[in-house]
C-alpha cells in the first residue's frame, strides 16, 4: 500500500489451478477515531467517522504514534508464539493422521504385477510436477502402495510434508500436493551471478552449471575438445556447456558415442547397396562397378552404369564392316541389300545371286558386289574356252594392279601386301603400316620408335643401347663398345658377350657370319633350296608345288593333298576344319590338323572333341562354409543363416549384424553387440536384463516384493532405470551406506530452509529473523525492512541487506539516478556478432545478412547454399556464390531476361550447323539430308550415298553414281527402257521392210512382228519368251512383262522392277505412319510419313 495506507491481508496469493489460495488484500487509510483512539488496521471501521492524522496536534500524533508501535510489537511477538504453537500442534496432528491412515492404504491400485509390464491406476496429475514415482511399502502387519511427487525445476512443494498419496480400495487418497514457484534468496538477487547462486555461511556465492568454469560471477564454456580431442576418435564438436563425437564420411559412431566404426554401405537393396551393379565395402566407404551388366560401363556419378555405345565408343567398338545398331547394354551389326552377315556376326559378305538361283537370267547370270545382272557371254573374270565359260587367272595376265601380291579367285582375284603394308580403300594397292601409332598401346618399343616403309625400327637414347631383341634398351656399356660386335653385344656375369641373330653364326668371337642352310643341310627343303642372307627359301621344279610348309613339294593334278590338306589351284592348301567346328566347345585350327579346347569348369574327354562339366563339389572347393552346388561350368555355394556369398569369390562370409543401422544411428541391439560367426548376441549393462525379444534391454525392478534388494532399505526402496536407491520419511535422513535410515532435526539440514535463524523445538523447527528483518510469506526467508516499501525507490532491485539499487543484466543506471536504463550491447564492438547485432530490452541478439544463417556450432553467420537448399528459383542449373546464387543453363538453353527461365536457343539460325538440313529440338538441334544423301559420322555434314555400290539402285546392268543420285545404263546390244531396265536391242526389228508382213491402215504403214515376237512402242519387237505373259499388268513379280487384257485385242508392257514393300508394323506405344493399314505390300514409289507418339523421339529418318 501507500505510505499513507495500511495493508489488510496477506502479502501473496497463489494461483493454484484456477482459484487465488487467499482473498485479495485491502489498503485502509491510516485514520482515528473522533475520541483519539488508537490507530487500528481493522478493515470493518467506518471511513465516514474516521478523522485524518493530519487533522490532529502534533503532540497527540506522536503519542499515538508511539502507542501504535509497541502496540505493533506486542502483537507480532504473540502472533509468532501462536504460530509456533500452531506449527507444532499440526505437524504432531499430521503425523498422527499419517500414521492412522497408513493402516488402511493397500496395494490394490497395482493393475499388473508382471515384471513385463506394470500398470497401475492413473493418479491425478498436479501442475508443474514430475511423477509420480510409485513405490511399495511394507511394516510388519501390511503392504500398501504410495504415489510421490516432486515439482519440475523452479518451482517447491507448498508442503514438503504433503508429497504423498495412498492407495486405498483402487483409489489415490489424501491431499493433493501444491507445486509453487521457488524464489531465490533474496541475498543472491544482487549478487549478480551468470548462471546459479546459493547462500553459504549467510552470505551469497555463485556456481556454474556442469561443463562450465567459472570466473569471478561468469561462466565461461568449458571446451572439452581442447583436451585429447575431447575423447574422440574422430571429430569433436564444442557445444556451450558440453561437446560430442562425430565421424567422417563413410563411419558412424560406436555404442560408446566415441569410436567411428566402418558403415557397410553395400549391405542395403540386397548387397547392391547406393550402386547399380555390383557394389564393394571398403574402409570408410564403397566402390561400384559394372562388371555383373554387361555393355555398360560406371557413368560419372560413380554409382549408376550407362550403356557403352560399342557403334561410336572407340575403346568399345564392334567392329561393324557396314551398319551397326547400338541398343542398351549391347549392340549388333546390319548388313545392305546384296550382303550378308557372316559367321563373326560382324563382316558383311556379298550374296552371290547367280549361286543361289536368285536372279530371272535365263542363261548368263554375272555377279556383282551387292547384286547381280544378265548379260551374254561369260562375264567379267571369265572366259569362253571350246564354248565353256573358264575362270580368267588375272594375276597371271599382269591385269589386277595389284601393288604387292595377287591371289586367283574363281570369276575375280584378290590382292594382298607383305607385312607392314595393308590394303588401302581401292583394294589394289599396298599402304605402309605405322606400327608406331597402330601398336601404341602394345609399347613395340621400349623407347622410341620409328617407322619405316613396311616395318619399324626401335632406337634407344645417348645412353641406352638396343638389345638383342631389337626392342628393349639397356644403358651402355663400355666392354661392348670396345668389342666392336658386327650385330649384337650382351653384358652377363661382368662380360661383354658378342650375339648374333638367327640364321647367323659367331666367328672370331665378334663377326656373325651367314649360315649356309642348304649347303649344310639344315633346311628342311624337299627339292629345291636357295641361301639367303641369315634365312633360306626352298622351291620346287616346274610341275610340282609347294605344299602350305613351305618345304615339301608334290607333283600337281596327279595325287592328292595329304590329310588336312585340299587341292586349289594345283596348290595344296591347309583344310580350316574349325569351320564346321566339330568340337564340342572350342577349336584351334593346326596347319594340316586341328585340336579341340574347353572352356574354364569343363576337361576334354577321350574322344578328344566333347567338352564334359567337371563336378567341382566332390573336389576341394571356397564352400567351407554352406551348401556346394555344382552347375554348368561352375559352381556356386549355399550359404546358411547369418552367411552371405561374397560377390567376386563366391565363398560364405560371416554377416556382421551388430552394423546394421535400424533406425537412424540406432543398432540391432538397444545396448551393446557381440558378432560371432554367423550369429550374433545383444547383452546389457549391470542393473537391465535382455527382454523377451533378445535385443532389447530392460529394466530390473530391484524394489520388487520377491528381490532380495528390497530388504536391504530399512525404509523405502525406488526403482530407477538400471539401478534403484533408498528414501526415507520425513525426519529421517540416509546413513552413509545409503540403505539405512536415521531420525535427524531439521536444522541440522541447510538450517531447515530458513535464511537466517532456525528454532528447533522436538522433532520440528520453525524460521525466525533478526532485528529489523521480517518474515516473508514463504516463512523461511527473512526481508530487510527498509527495501519493503516502494523497493527502496530503485526501479528494480534493491539489496536486502545494503539498501543500494541495482540493475538486472542488459541494464544500467541512469546518469545520477536510481533508474535502470536498457544498455545497448551492440555500441560496443557490434556486441561481438559476425554480421549484424540487434539490440532487444535489457539483451540483443545476433543475426546473420540475407544468404547467410547461424551456424549451431561456432555461431558465425555461413553462407546459405539455396541451389542445395531448394530455396532458388533457377530453372535448370544454380550456381551459388558467397551470400547468394546465380542461374545458368543447359547446353542448347539461354537464360532469360529475368535470370531465372531458360530459353531454346535455335542452333538452326546458324546456317554452318548443318550442311543441309537443320531441324532444331528442345535444347538442341538435329541435321538431316537431302534424297539421295546420308548424315555422316559427324552428324552434321551429308554424304552422297552411292546407290550403285550399295545395291539399291533400280538399273539391271550399268549405274552410274552422281552427287545425290543416279543413272542407269546398258551393255551393247541393249537399250535402256523406263530409264532403268535394259532389254535387248534387235537391229532389224524396226525396219518396216523387214518386217513379217506390213499393214495398210488408214494411209500408214504399220510394222508388224515375226513369229515369236510381239509389238512394242509401235516400232520394236520384243522375244515373247523373255517376258513374263499374264492376263492384264496387275502384276508385281520382278522383270518385263507382256500382258494381254482379256477386254484388248492388243498386248502392253510393263516392268516390275521391285515388288513393293512389306507393310510398317506400327508399335501401339511408339511407331505410328500415315499410310493406310494393309496386308499386302505397298506398291513400288509409296511415301510413308513416319512419326512417334507423344513421349517417344523419333531416330532415323
Amino acid at each position: 500500500c501507500d505510505p499513507d495506507f495500511l495493508r489488510v491481508g496477506n502479502v501473496y496469493s497463489f494461483c493454484i489451478q484456477g482459484t487465488w489460495t487467499t482473498p485479495l488484500p485491502k489498503c485502509v487509510r491510516k485514520t482515528t477515531g473522533t475520541g483519539a483512539r488508537e490507530v487500528n488496521d481493522e478493515a470493518n471501521q467506518d471511513p465516514g467517522v474516521l478523522v485524518s492524522l493530519e487533522e490532529l496536534p502534533s503532540t497527540q500524533r506522536n503519542e499515538i504514534g508511539e502507542r501504535h508501535i509497541k502496540h505493533k510489537q506486542v502483537r507480532k511477538k504473540e502472533k509468532r508464539k501462536r504460530k509456533g504453537n500452531r506449527k507444532r500442534k499440526n505437524s504432531l496432528t499430521g503425523a498422527r493422521n499419517d500414521a492412522s491412515v497408513s493402516h488402511n492404504w493397500d496395494m490394490s491400485c497395482l493393475l499388473n504385477s508382471s515384471k513385463d509390464n506394470l500398470t497401475y491406476v492413473r493418479p491425478p496429475q498436479v501442475p508443474n510436477s514430475v511423477g509420480p514415482k510409485f513405490v511399495r511399502k511394507k511394516t510388519e502387519k501390511q503392504k500398501y502402495l504410495i504415489a510421490i511427487y516432486r515439482c519440475i525445476p523452479g518451482y517447491k512443494l507448498h508442503n514438503p510434508r504433503s508429497r504423498i498419496l495412498g492407495c486405498q480400495n483402487g483409489k489415490w487418497v489424501g491431499k493433493l500436493p501444491i507445486c509453487l514457484p521457488r524464489k531465490r534468496k533474496y541475498g543472491c538477487i544482487n549478487a549478480g551471478c551468470e548462471h546459479d547462486c546459493r547462500e553459504v555461511n549467510g552470505k551469497p556465492q555463485c556456481f556454474c552449471f556442469k561443463g562450465f568454469n567459472q570466473s569471478g560471477k561468469s561462466c565461461i564454456d568449458k571446451n572439452e575438445c581442447s583436451k585429447n580431442n575431447g575423447g574422440c576418435q574422430n571429430k569433436c564438436h564444442n557445444t556451450p556447456g558440453s561437446f560430442y563425437c562425430s565421424c567422417e564420411t563413410g563411419y558412424r559412431l560406436a555404442d560408446d558415442r566415441i569410436t567411428c566404426v566402418d558403415i557397410n554401405e553395400c549391405l542395403l537393396r540386397n548387397g547392391h547397396g547406393p550402386c547399380q551393379g555390383q557394389c564393394d565395402n571398403v574402409e570408410g566407404g564403397y566402390q561400384c562397378s559394372c562388371e555383373g551388366v554387361p555393355g555398360t560401363r560406371l557413368a560419372e556419378d560413380l554409382t549408376s552404369c550407362e550403356d557403352i555405345d560399342e557403334c561410336s565408343d572407340q575403346g568399345h567398338l564392334l567392329g561393324c564392316s557396314h551398319l551397326c545398331i547400338n541398343t542398351l547394354g549391347s549392340a549388333f551389326c546390319l548388313c545392305p541389300t546384296g550382303y550378308q552377315l557372316g559367321s563373326d556376326w560382324k563382316t558383311c559378305t556379298d550374296i552371290n545371286e547367280c549361286e543361289d538361283q536368285n536372279h530371272l537370267c535365263e542363261t548368263n547370270c554375272i555377279n556383282t558386289p551387292g547384286s547381280f545382272h544378265c548379260g551374254q557371254g561369260c562375264g567379267d573374270g571369265y572366259q569362253s574356252v571350246q564354248g565353256a565359260c573358264e575362270d580368267v587367272d588375272e594375276c597371271a595376265t599382269n591385269m589386277t594392279q595389284c601393288s604387292h601380291g595377287c591371289t586367283n579367285t574363281q570369276g575375280s582375284y584378290t590382292c594382298s601386301c607383305l607385312p607392314g603394308f595393308m590394303l588401302d580403300s581401292d583394294d589394289r594397292t599396298c599402304r605402309d603400316i605405322d606400327e608406331c601409332m597402330e601398336y601404341a598401346d602394345s609399347y613395340l618399343c621400349s623407347h622410341i620408335c620409328e617407322n619405316t616403309i613396311g616395318s619399324y625400327k626401335c632406337l634407344c637414347p645417348g645412353d641406352h643401347e638396343l638389345s638383342n631383341d631389337h626392342r628393349t634398351c639397356h644403358p651402355k656399356e663400355d666392354e661392348c663398345q670396345k668389342k666392336s660386335c658386327s650385330q649384337d653385344c650382351i653384358f652377363e656375369n661382368g662380360e661383354a658377350i658378342c650375339t648374333c641373330d638367327e640364321g647367323y653364326v659367331l666367328e672370331n668371337g665378334s663377326t656373325c657370319v651367314d649360315i649356309d642352310e642348304c649347303l649344310q643341310g639344315i633346311s628342311g627343303c624337299s627339292h629345291n633350296c636357295i641361301n639367303e642372307e641369315g634365312s633360306y627359301i626352298c622351291s620346287c621344279p616346274s610341275g610340282l608345288s609347294l605344299l602350305s610348309d613351305r618345304k615339301t613339294c608334290i607333283e600337281k593334278n596327279k595325287h592328292a593333298c595329304p590329310k588336312g590338306y585340299e587341292m586349289i589351284d594345283s596348290n595344296c592348301e591347309d583344310i580350316n576344319e574349325c569351320t564346321n567346328n566339330p568340337c564340342s566347345q572350342i577349336c584351334k585350327n593346326n596347319d594340316g590338323s586341328y585340336e579341340c579346347h574347353c572352356n574354364t569348369g569343363f576337361y576334354l574327354s577321350e574322344d578328344q572333341k566333347t567338352c564334359i562339366d567337371i563336378d567341382e563339389c566332390e573336389q576341394e572347393n571356397d564352400c567351407a562354409i554352406g551348401l556346394c552346388i555344382n552347375n554348368e561350368g561352375n559352381y556356386s555355394c549355399k550359404c546358411p543363416r547369418g552367411y552371405t556369398t561374397h560377390n567376386v569369390t563366391g565363398k560364405c562370409e560371416d554377416i556382421d549384424e551388430c552394423s546394421f543401422i535400424v533406425d537412424e544411428e540406432s543398432t540391432i541391439c538397444s545396448h551393446s553387440c557381440i558378432n560371432s560367426m554367423g550369429s550374433f548376441h545383444c547383452e546389457c549393462p549391470e542393473g537391465l536384463v535382455l527382454g523377451g525379444d533378445s535385443r532389447t534391454c530392460e529394466d530390473i525392478d530391484e524394489c520388487l516384493e520377491n528381490n532380495e534388494i528390497n530388504s536391504r532399505c530399512s525404509h523405502d526402496c525406488i526403482n530407477d532405470i538400471g539401478s534403484y536407491h533408498c528414501g526415507c520419511p520425513p525426519g529421517y535422513i540416509l546413513k552413509e551406506d545409503n540403505h539405512l535410515c536415521s531420525e535427524v532435526q531439521a536444522c541440522d539440514l541447510n538450517n531447515g530452509g530458513c535464511s537466517h535463524i532456525c528454532i528447533q523445538d522436538g522433532g520440528y523447527s520453525f524460521c525466525e529473523c533478526p532485528e529489523h528483518f521480517t518474515l516473508s510469506s514463504d516463512n523461511v526467508t527473512c526481508l530487510a525492512l527498509h527495501c519493503s516499501e516502494n523497493n527502496g525507490g530503485c526501479s528494480q532491485v534493491c539489496n536486502q541487506t545494503t539498501g543500494l539499487c541495482s540493475c538486472y543484466r542488459g541494464f544500467t543506471f541512469e546518469s545520477n539516478s536510481k533508474q535502470c536504463v536498457d544498455s545497448n550491447e551492440c555500441l560496443y564492438d557490434n556486441g561481438y556478432c559476425p554480421q549484424q547485432c540487434v539490440n532487444t530490452e535489457g539483451s540483443y541478439h545476433c543475426a546473420c545478412n540475407p544468404g547467410y544463417e547461424t551456424d549451431v556450432v561456432s555461431q558465425d553467420c555461413i553462407d546459405v547454399n539455396e541451389c542445395t537448399k531448394n530455396t532458388s528459383v533457377c530453372d535448370q542449373l544454380c550456381v551459388n556464390l558467397e551470400g547468394s546464387f546465380n542461374c545458368s543453363c543447359l547446353e542448347g538453353y539461354a537464360l532469360a531476361d529475368d535470370k531465372v527461365s531458360c530459353l531454346d536457343v535455335n542452333e538452326c539460325l546458324d546456317k554452318s550447323k548443318c550442311s543441309q538440313v537443320c531441324m532444331n529440338t528442345d535444347g538442341s538441334f538435329k541435321c538431316g539430308c537431302k534424297h539421295g544423301f546420308s548424315l555422316s559420322s559427324d552428324m552434321k555434314s551429308c554424304e552422297d550415298i552411292d546407290e550403285c555400290f550399295l545395291g539399291i539402285s533400280d538399273c539391271n546392268q550399268i549405274c552410274k553414281n552422281s552427287e545425290g543420285g543416279y543413272s542407269c545404263g546398258c551393255r551393247k546390244g541393249f537399250k535402256l527402257l523406263n530409264e532403268s531396265y535394259c532389254i535387248e536391242e534387235l537391229l532389224n526389228t524396226t525396219n518396216l521392210e523387214e518386217c513379217g508382213h506390213t499393214i495398210w491402215e488408214e494411209g500408214n504403214n504399220t510394222c508388224c512382228c515375226k513369229s515369236g515376237f510381239v509389238l512394242f512402242n509401235e516400232s520394236q519387237c520384243v522375244r515373247v519368251e523373255d517376258c513374263l505373259t499374264t492376263d492384264g499388268c496387275n502384276v508385281s513379280t520382278l522383270g518385263l512383262h507382256l500382258c494381254h487384257s482379256s477386254e484388248k485385242s492388243s498386248y502392253e508392257t510393263k516392268n516390275v522392277t521391285s515388288q513393293g514393300c512389306e507393310p510398317f508394323y506400327q508399335n501401339e506405344g511408339t511407331l505410328k505412319t500415315d499410310c493406310e493399314s494393309t496386308t499386302e505390300l505397298y506398291p513400288e514409289g509409296t511415301r510413308c510419313r513416319i512419326s512417334c507418339r507423344t513421349g517417344y523421339v523419333l531416330v532415323g529418318s
